[in-house]
Protein backbone atom coordinates (compact mmCIF):
# COMPACT_ATOMS: atom_id res chain seq x y z
CA UNK A 1 0.00 0.00 0.00
CA UNK A 2 0.89 3.38 -0.85
CA UNK A 3 2.15 6.01 1.65
CA UNK A 4 -0.56 8.62 3.00
CA UNK A 5 2.06 11.52 1.04
CA UNK A 6 2.07 8.89 -2.02
CA UNK A 7 -1.60 8.43 -2.43
CA UNK A 8 -1.98 12.60 -2.16
CA UNK A 9 0.95 12.79 -4.86
CA UNK A 10 -0.49 10.33 -6.96
CA UNK A 11 -4.12 11.57 -6.98
CA UNK A 12 -4.52 15.28 -6.52
CA UNK A 13 -3.62 16.01 -9.72
CA UNK A 14 -6.42 14.35 -11.59
CA UNK A 15 -8.93 15.58 -9.12
CA UNK A 16 -8.23 19.37 -9.17
CA UNK A 17 -8.53 18.48 -13.03
CA UNK A 18 -11.60 17.87 -12.38
CA UNK A 19 -12.64 20.81 -11.08
CA UNK A 20 -11.98 19.89 -7.16
CA UNK A 21 -10.88 22.42 -4.73
CA UNK A 22 -12.41 21.58 -1.21
CA UNK A 23 -11.11 17.97 -0.69
CA UNK A 24 -14.04 16.59 1.37
CA UNK A 25 -16.79 13.85 0.90
CA UNK A 26 -19.37 16.11 1.71
CA UNK A 27 -21.28 19.24 0.88
CA UNK A 28 -23.53 20.99 3.19
CA UNK A 29 -24.59 23.70 0.33
CA UNK A 30 -24.79 23.57 -3.30
CA UNK A 31 -21.40 24.46 -4.28
CA UNK A 32 -17.83 24.63 -2.18
CA UNK A 33 -17.35 28.85 -1.50
CA UNK A 34 -21.22 27.97 0.19
CA UNK A 35 -20.77 24.88 1.72
CA UNK A 36 -17.33 26.19 3.08
CA UNK A 37 -18.97 29.26 4.01
CA UNK A 38 -21.24 27.21 6.68
CA UNK A 39 -18.18 25.93 7.79
CA UNK A 40 -16.78 29.20 8.49
CA UNK A 41 -19.94 30.44 10.41
CA UNK A 42 -20.07 27.46 12.60
CA UNK A 43 -16.20 28.14 13.28
CA UNK A 44 -17.06 31.25 15.03
CA UNK A 45 -13.32 32.29 14.94
CA UNK A 46 -11.99 35.13 17.03
CA UNK A 47 -11.84 38.56 15.24
CA UNK A 48 -7.97 39.00 14.19
CA UNK A 49 -7.20 34.94 14.84
CA UNK A 50 -4.09 33.14 13.72
CA UNK A 51 -5.47 30.12 12.35
CA UNK A 52 -3.72 26.86 11.50
CA UNK A 53 -5.39 24.69 8.69
CA UNK A 54 -4.58 21.22 9.94
CA UNK A 55 -4.29 18.72 6.80
CA UNK A 56 -4.96 21.63 4.46
CA UNK A 57 -5.52 19.94 0.85
CA UNK A 58 -4.56 22.57 -2.02
CA UNK A 59 -5.80 25.58 1.15
CA UNK A 60 -9.41 26.51 -1.00
CA UNK A 61 -10.81 26.31 3.04
CA UNK A 62 -8.28 28.88 3.98
CA UNK A 63 -9.02 30.95 0.91
CA UNK A 64 -12.29 31.08 1.44
CA UNK A 65 -12.00 32.06 5.12
CA UNK A 66 -9.96 34.30 4.62
CA UNK A 67 -12.63 36.01 1.62
CA UNK A 68 -14.83 36.27 3.98
CA UNK A 69 -12.61 36.52 7.30
CA UNK A 70 -10.11 39.21 6.04
CA UNK A 71 -9.29 40.37 9.76
CA UNK A 72 -7.98 36.42 10.12
CA UNK A 73 -4.82 34.87 8.94
CA UNK A 74 -4.18 31.75 8.01
CA UNK A 75 -1.36 28.72 7.95
CA UNK A 76 -1.37 25.81 5.62
CA UNK A 77 -0.25 22.85 7.27
CA UNK A 78 0.27 19.75 4.78
CA UNK A 79 2.18 16.62 4.87
CA UNK A 80 2.15 16.34 0.97
CA UNK A 81 3.92 19.11 -0.85
CA UNK A 82 2.18 18.36 -4.30
CA UNK A 83 -1.17 19.48 -2.59
CA UNK A 84 0.71 22.93 -1.56
CA UNK A 85 1.79 23.36 -4.84
CA UNK A 86 -1.68 24.30 -5.69
CA UNK A 87 -2.23 26.70 -3.19
CA UNK A 88 -1.60 30.62 -3.59
CA UNK A 89 2.04 31.25 -3.05
CA UNK A 90 1.35 34.20 -0.63
CA UNK A 91 -0.17 31.86 1.87
CA UNK A 92 2.21 30.70 5.07
CA UNK A 93 2.67 26.87 4.84
CA UNK A 94 4.65 24.00 6.82
CA UNK A 95 5.05 21.05 4.69
CA UNK A 96 4.28 18.14 7.75
CA UNK A 97 2.54 16.01 9.81
CA UNK A 98 -0.11 17.80 11.98
CA UNK A 99 1.36 15.91 14.53
CA UNK A 100 4.41 17.69 14.52
CA UNK A 101 3.91 21.20 13.58
CA UNK A 102 7.49 23.84 13.85
CA UNK A 103 5.06 26.58 15.63
CA UNK A 104 5.56 27.60 19.31
CA UNK A 105 3.26 26.53 21.88
CA UNK A 106 0.75 29.06 22.26
CA UNK A 107 0.77 30.46 18.76
CA UNK A 108 -3.08 30.06 16.94
CA UNK A 109 -5.95 31.16 18.01
CA UNK A 110 -8.02 28.64 16.31
CA UNK A 111 -7.60 24.94 14.87
CA UNK A 112 -9.30 23.83 11.87
CA UNK A 113 -9.38 20.14 10.95
CA UNK A 114 -11.88 19.92 8.21
CA UNK A 115 -11.93 16.34 7.24
CA UNK A 116 -8.44 15.44 7.79
CA UNK A 117 -7.84 14.65 11.03
CA UNK A 118 -8.85 10.26 10.29
CA UNK A 119 -5.97 10.40 7.90
CA UNK A 120 -3.21 10.14 11.99
CA UNK A 121 -3.59 9.45 15.05
CA UNK A 122 -6.78 11.25 16.39
CA UNK A 123 -5.54 11.18 20.01
CA UNK A 124 -2.00 12.68 18.90
CA UNK A 125 -3.58 15.14 16.53
CA UNK A 126 -5.83 16.45 19.50
CA UNK A 127 -2.73 16.82 21.76
CA UNK A 128 -1.21 18.68 19.22
CA UNK A 129 -4.01 21.11 18.07
CA UNK A 130 -3.89 21.91 22.40
CA UNK A 131 -0.15 22.48 22.38
CA UNK A 132 -0.71 25.17 19.53
CA UNK A 133 -3.62 26.77 20.96
CA UNK A 134 -3.65 29.68 23.21
CA UNK A 135 -5.79 29.91 26.46
CA UNK A 136 -9.32 29.84 24.98
CA UNK A 137 -8.15 28.91 21.84
CA UNK A 138 -11.00 27.37 19.43
CA UNK A 139 -10.34 23.70 18.04
CA UNK A 140 -12.89 23.73 15.06
CA UNK A 141 -13.15 19.21 13.75
CA UNK A 142 -14.97 18.82 10.60
CA UNK A 143 -15.36 15.07 10.12
CA UNK A 144 -17.16 11.80 10.54
CA UNK A 145 -18.66 10.16 13.51
CA UNK A 146 -19.42 6.64 13.32
CA UNK A 147 -22.37 4.81 14.77
CA UNK A 148 -22.10 1.41 13.44
CA UNK A 149 -19.48 -1.01 12.00
CA UNK A 150 -15.61 -0.54 11.87
CA UNK A 151 -13.00 0.66 9.95
CA UNK A 152 -11.84 -1.84 7.85
CA UNK A 153 -13.56 -0.77 4.74
CA UNK A 154 -12.10 2.76 5.02
CA UNK A 155 -8.53 1.42 4.44
CA UNK A 156 -9.05 2.13 0.71
CA UNK A 157 -9.15 5.69 1.48
CA UNK A 158 -6.49 5.39 4.18
CA UNK A 159 -8.99 7.18 7.22
CA UNK A 160 -10.52 6.35 10.32
CA UNK A 161 -13.70 7.45 11.99
CA UNK A 162 -14.79 6.89 15.55
CA UNK A 163 -18.07 7.39 17.72
CA UNK A 164 -18.58 10.79 18.86
CA UNK A 165 -17.80 9.46 22.40
CA UNK A 166 -14.43 8.36 21.45
CA UNK A 167 -13.50 11.59 20.21
CA UNK A 168 -14.97 13.60 22.84
CA UNK A 169 -12.85 11.67 25.21
CA UNK A 170 -9.94 12.41 23.99
CA UNK A 171 -10.35 16.01 24.24
CA UNK A 172 -8.66 16.66 26.90
CA UNK A 173 -7.83 20.40 28.61
CA UNK A 174 -10.63 21.33 25.70
CA UNK A 175 -14.57 21.98 26.46
CA UNK A 176 -17.00 20.84 24.26
CA UNK A 177 -18.78 24.18 23.28
CA UNK A 178 -20.85 22.54 20.92
CA UNK A 179 -21.90 19.10 18.50
CA UNK A 180 -23.73 19.01 15.39
CA UNK A 181 -24.75 16.46 12.55
CA UNK A 182 -25.12 18.66 9.91
CA UNK A 183 -27.79 17.07 7.30
CA UNK A 184 -25.85 16.30 3.96
CA UNK A 185 -26.86 15.41 0.60
CA UNK A 186 -24.73 12.46 -0.42
CA UNK A 187 -25.03 12.89 -3.86
CA UNK A 188 -21.23 14.58 -3.74
CA UNK A 189 -19.51 11.30 -2.36
CA UNK A 190 -21.54 9.33 -4.39
CA UNK A 191 -20.64 11.02 -8.02
CA UNK A 192 -16.87 11.09 -6.70
CA UNK A 193 -16.96 7.07 -5.70
CA UNK A 194 -19.45 5.55 -7.13
CA UNK A 195 -20.60 1.89 -6.02
CA UNK A 196 -17.97 2.25 -3.38
CA UNK A 197 -19.79 5.00 -2.01
CA UNK A 198 -21.56 2.74 0.09
CA UNK A 199 -19.20 0.67 0.88
CA UNK A 200 -16.61 2.93 2.58
CA UNK A 201 -18.64 5.03 4.08
CA UNK A 202 -21.92 2.60 5.86
CA UNK A 203 -21.67 3.43 9.18
CA UNK A 204 -20.76 7.01 8.97
CA UNK A 205 -22.62 10.62 9.37
CA UNK A 206 -21.08 13.88 9.07
CA UNK A 207 -20.34 15.53 12.14
CA UNK A 208 -18.83 19.14 13.38
CA UNK A 209 -17.19 19.76 16.85
CA UNK A 210 -16.42 23.09 17.97
CA UNK A 211 -14.02 23.05 21.47
CA UNK A 212 -12.36 25.59 23.21
CA UNK A 213 -9.19 25.28 25.12
CA UNK A 214 -9.42 25.17 28.59
CA UNK A 215 -6.27 24.51 30.12
CA UNK A 216 -1.93 23.96 29.55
Amino acid sequence: MLSLKETLAELTPAIVEKGCRVFQFHRFADDDFSHVQRLERWAELPVGARVADMGCGIGEVSVIFKILRPDCSFCLVNISEEQLLYAPPEMPRHTCSFLDVPEPDESFDAVLFCFSIGHEDQEKAIAEAHRLLKPKGILFIYDMVRVSGDNRNMESVQYTVWPREYMENIADGFFLDYYMEPSDNDKYVKEILGAGHEKVFKGTIPAVWRFIKTKG
